[in-house]
């Protein structure tokens, strides 16, 4: 038996076949019905009125119509039930003109029997059923097809939502169709984009939004924003989760509804909600299409905003390129842009003028043999060891404070420069390389170098004198001169050793400074100068207590560097680690290989276990005269690690610092191995 009963709507004014059909239906097996009788048309009509029906039997001969008549007016008031015609034996083609009128069936009376009865009522309902399904999936897919043409058709993001809603009204039958979209504002409001069909303010009562609201509901279009899942109401008018809002859309005819999300790229940014005039509208395959329908939609939406977002990319670009030709044309640097074979791409005028040539003229020929060619000291620059070169072969940046590009008319011009190769897709294709004009400084850094060694070697005669008088004078036998004096000589000895070691560093660094400081390079042990280093430091680590490590890396190639420089420099950062580590700390002179930015590179590193360098001072610590706070009260000159970071920006490296505020620090000199051009 069916869980639920047929409600099966008799309209038969004679008391006998009325209550002959009732037994029947009342023996018939595996059919469960509950059957009212209507004994006249209008009363027929009246109880279909009120609804709740699911099938009607017709008599064709009632008292108040006859024949087809009848059928017509029960067909117009419930189009959508089922209608089993009952008819005599002289009015079968009247029967058969009302199943080509959309009757389910007939039957004849005095030739029905239980089994025929319980088989055509079951038919019809079916029939209709399945007539009814396919109706609204045909409508759906009307809806569906229309709106498709529209997504190919319609270039704009308003105008899509706004002919896709119009498409769903008028193809589908709905009463009602719009697309609210997420709002950005405090209030999370959501807001209605495009609506068709009886509207009528609705939204402006309703006022969708992602939150709450003050009693506590979320309204149904909020809530599919917010959670991203469809949502369905079959009866509005009987639906508690439809809330406050039921009374609205109860009075503009709204009976059921639908409402799909509109996720584009992952995000939910609305929904399309389609309100049907009748309850129990949509059935689980029309959803399904509906539910395709807005994946349609939001396809479109979002091919539309990548469209546009393309096009707006592509005119900023415009933009762009126009403003970078005018700030490139514009700019008091000289820019060049070069292939990956070194052969120029581009010129700006600034370049163009500082090297005395037309840009038509290097376009395509090569850099390194039009401008490049000739060291600061007239030597010949071979192409294998220059740096703007070797950044199109090892993808490292290449800078040089102090270099020569040879003019057109082949006189020099002092610059400095900065050669940045250029990658696409994980490949170099070119670098660029900007330069500035520093001859003006060069000079006045020239000049001053000259009247620096002019006022050191003047200041290192007389010195010279001193210490040597000084130093015979302390060399007299015990007896010669009382221990006053002779103690006197000893610290005149003492402090112009100390004036000579400071007269040196701001020479050294002056010539530095002034590109004067010719690099004697050779090939040398880098574990051997080490190991020397630290014999000549162990004593004053004893002295004070302090452990004192020297760890050298199995891997480490013999390097081509300037000897006497390279262990002043460690010499400095191992002078800073001794004296600022206690009594019991640790000191640990290391060296080995790393690799930066795709460059092979030794490291000579000093770590102490001492007081750390200040946040504050880590950004000035290598400048030159600068001195940490710390060191107030210690006599210095502060050029011990702007001398570090000189000799190592001058073999083609630098330093970098690792410091922890009262636990010590890490000072590392990165040089270029042979390799890598050193």
């Amino acid at each position: 038996m069916n869980a639920k009963p047929i409600k099966v709507l008799l309209i038969e004014d004679n008391p006998g076949d009325a209550r002959l059909i009732r037994e029947m239906l009342a023996d018939a097996r595996n059919l469960s019905v509950a059957m009212e009788n209507a004994v006249s048309l209008s009363s027929g009509l009246e109880r279909l009125a009120v609804g709740g029906v699911d099938v009607v039997l017709l008599d064709l001969g009632l008292p108040d119509c006859h024949g087809m008549e009848s059928f017509d007016r029960v067909y117009v008031k419930a189009p959508d039930l089922p209608i089993v015609v009952l008819t005599g034996l002289d009015d079968e083609e009247v029967a058969l003109g009302s199943v080509k009128a959309g009757a389910q069936d007939y039957l004849v009376k005095g030739r029905i029997d239980t089994d025929l009865l319980a088989h055509a009522i079951c038919y019809a309902v079916e029939r209709k059923h399945a007539e009814a399904r396919l109706r609204k999936v045909n409508r759906a897919l009307k809806v569906i097809s229309e709106c498709n043409q529209s997504l190919i058709r319609v270039t704009d993001e308003p105008g899509l939502l706004d002919e896709i809603c119009w498409n769903i009204v008028k193809h589908g039958g709905y009463v009602m169709a719009s697309v609210c979209l997420a709002g950005e504002d405090e209030g999370k409001p959501v807001i209605p984009a495009a609506r068709a069909g009886y509207e009528t303010g609705y939204y402006e009562v309703v006022k969708p939004t992602l939150l709450p609201h003050e009693d506590g509901w979320l309204d149904p279009v909020g809530r599919v924003v917010g959670t991203g899942l469809p949502y369905h109401s079959d009866d509005i008018l009987s639906d508690p989760e439809f809330g406050p809002w039921r009374d609205e859309a109860v009075k503009r005819g709204y009976a059921s509804c639908v409402c799909l999300p509109l996720v584009v790229e992952g995000l939910t940014i609305g929904a399309l909600c389609i309100y049907s005039a009748e309850a129990q509208s949509y059935d689980e395959e029309e959803r399904n299409l509906l539910v395709e329908l807005a994946g349609d939609l939001a396809y479109g939406v979002q091919t539309l905003r990548v469209k546009a977002r393309h096009e707006k990319a592509k005119e900023m670009l415009e933009r762009l390129h126009s403003r970078n030709a005018l700030i490139l044309d514009c700019a008091g640097e000289g820019i060049l842009g070069l292939d990956k074979y070194g052969a120029h791409t581009f010129i700006n005028p600034a370049a163009a003028k500082m090297l005395g040539w037309d840009a038509a003229e290097l376009i395509g020929g090569p850099s390194h043999e039009s401008w490049h060619h000739t060291r600061p000291d007239g030597s010949c620059y071979p192409r294998d060891e220059c740096p703007i070169i070797a950044a199109l072969s090892d993808g490292a940046t290449h800078k040089l404070s102090d270099d020569v590009f040879i003019r057109k008319d082949g006189t020099p011009l002092h610059v400095e420069y900065t050669s940045t190769p250029i990658r696409e897709g994980g490949d170099i294709v070119g670098s660029v390389v900007t330069f500035r004009d520093i001859t003006e400084r060069w000079e006045m850094e020239r000049q001053r170098a000259d009247f620096s060694s002019m006022v050191i070697h003047d200041l290192k005669s007389p010195l010279f004198c001193v210490m040597g008088y000084a130093e015979m004078i302390a060399a007299k036998p015990e007896g010669e001169l009382d221990r006053e004096t002779k103690d006197m000589a000893e610290v005149i000895c003492h402090s112009g050793k100390k004036l000579m070691l400071l007269v040196d560093n701001f020479l050294t660094m002056t010539s530095f400074e002034a590109g004067k400081m010719a690099l004697m390079r050779v090939t040398e042990d880098v574990g051997l100068m080490l190991t020397g280093v630290r014999d000549e430091f162990g004593p004053f680590a004893r002295n004070k207590g302090i452990t004192f490590r020297l760890e050298i890396g199995e891997d480490i190639p013999k390097a081509r560097l300037d000897k006497k420089q390279v262990v002043r420099a460690v010499g400095n950062l191992l002078h800073n680690a001794l004296y600022f580590t206690p009594q019991k700390g640790t000191v640990t002179l290391s060296a080995g290989l790393i690799f930066k930015e795709a460059r092979e590179y030794i490291y000579i590193s000093v770590s102490d276990t001492g007081r750390g360098v200040p946040d504050e001072d880590r950004d000035k610590i290598f400048s030159k005269y600068y001195r940490s706070s710390r060191t107030s009260g210690i006599k210095g000159s502060g050029l011990g690690l702007a001398i570090v970071k000189a000799v190592a920006e001058a073999h083609g490296g630098w330093v970098e610092l690792d410091s922890e505020d009262g636990k010590g620090s890490e000072f590392r000199m990165l040089l270029p191995t042979a390799q890598a051009g050193l």
